[in-house]
């Protein structure tokens, strides 16, 4: 063999040698990171599910039962288990837009397998493939705890028998509840986007606005 033949076979074999270590990178980051999202689809807290192009459930994780009750086999291509008529047409309203690319945030009423509503909090993401949505994933958030007590803390604070007021950081009003409106003789429209201190009278101004001194002057 001429040393021209020996240069060119050093050549190949460093050539291949090097798109084999590029290979064997590319597949270890490949299963890394294919690891890495399975762990995070597994082992995420809110339910993570992937639909297909059709919308019927190919895969979720355990939250999925753990929040409804139900396994995907079981709810799979049967989504009116879960919905109401209504609440099924926003479902597949907001479908339809994220099969054109769009993602996509809403909020449902579901019905879990022991028939007690759950309150969602969902996202759609497209799955593209060349460019083309090819099916969605999505995310979905229980937030029937969180609205619960929403509603209750607004309860609370209409229903106080003493003046309430919720204001912003530059002493706007943002709400106040009927006893502070009754008081006054004042609508919602008079007070609110308002300053707080217009509303009080300059001889309680001292009293009223000393504590909010005390917090603005405190460390976090």
């Amino acid at each position: 063999m001429n040393g021209g033949n020996i240069l060119g076979a050093e050549n190949s074999n460093k050539e291949l040698n090097d798109r084999m270590q590029d290979d064997g990178a590319y597949q270890a980051n490949s299963i890394s990171s294919n690891y890495f999202y399975r762990s995070l689809f597994a082992n995420h807290p809110d339910i993570v599910y992937h639909l297909d192009f059709n919308g019927n459930i190919v895969e979720a994780n355990a939250s999925f039962t753990q929040v409804l009750g139900y396994t995907p086999e079981e709810i799979s291509n049967n989504l009116s288990q879960l919905y109401t008529e209504d609440q099924l047409q926003r479902r597949m309203d907001y479908f339809n837009k994220a099969r054109q690319g769009e993602a996509q945030n809403f909020n449902l009423s579901a019905s879990n397998k022991e028939g007690s509503i759950v309150e969602l909090d969902i996202v759609y993401i497209p799955n593209l493939l060349d460019g083309q949505v090819v099916s969605i994933f999505g995310i979905a958030k229980d937030i029937t705890v969180s609205n619960y007590l929403q509603e209750s803390y607004k309860s609370l604070f209409a229903n106080l028998s003493d003046t309430a007021f919720i204001l912003d950081l530059d002493g706007n009003v943002l709400d106040v509840n009927d006893a502070a409106l009754k008081s006054g003789g004042y609508t919602q429209e008079d007070v609110r986007q308002k300053p707080f201190h217009s509303f009080v009278f300059p001889e309680h101004k001292e009293q009223v606005f000393a504590p909010s001194k005390t917090c603005s002057k405190a460390k976090p």
